[in-house]
């Protein structure tokens, strides 16, 4: 799957290496799809992570949004290299709305409160290895189409 492959091994990889530099104390440290996350697949909750950034102006149009509701400097430490600040699943409902984030989930056949919990776990990762840079690269929000298309079309595959 190219892309896709690297964003969810980097994600996946940065959680299990000690790489995912926030969080409560929940955040989960398993090694396989959901683990520590009720059951949820790690594919639907990075799927659902790039349905919202690509529905709010990619990662710039994001940014927007916590500068508008009070939390710029965490999303801007997703970005910026150093430590990523935490976020937390009341505070990802308040910026996307339960609705855009419940439809999203329906989507996936997701429990919307478990995928507000499992986003907030990830989504800063997420937003941190599209950055690499420390900048938001200006083929970022192609990065999240092309991993989104990818992701749709690995879930439409047959596994094997």
């Amino acid at each position: 799957m190219g892309l896709l492959d690297a964003v969810l091994g980097q994600v996946l990889g940065g959680m299990t290496k000690g790489g995912m530099r926030q969080g409560p104390a929940s955040l989960p440290r398993g090694g396989g799809a959901g683990g520590g996350m009720g059951g949820i697949g790690m594919a639907a909750i990075v799927a659902i992570a790039l349905q919202l950034l690509q529905r709010n102006g990619g990662i710039e149009g994001v940014q927007d949004k916590f500068r508008q509701k009070g939390h710029g400097s965490e999303a801007e430490s997703w970005i910026d290299k150093g430590q990523n600040a935490p976020v937390t699943p009341d505070v990802l409902a308040q910026i996307f709305g339960r609705d855009q984030v419940g439809h999203a989930a329906q989507e996936m056949g997701v429990d919307p409160d478990e995928a507000l919990g499992g986003l907030a776990s990830v989504f800063p990762e997420i937003v941190n290895q599209i950055t690499p840079q420390g900048r938001v690269q200006a083929d970022s929000d192609d990065l999240v189409s092309q991993a989104l298309q990818e992701l749709q079309q690995a879930r439409r595959s047959p596994a094997g």
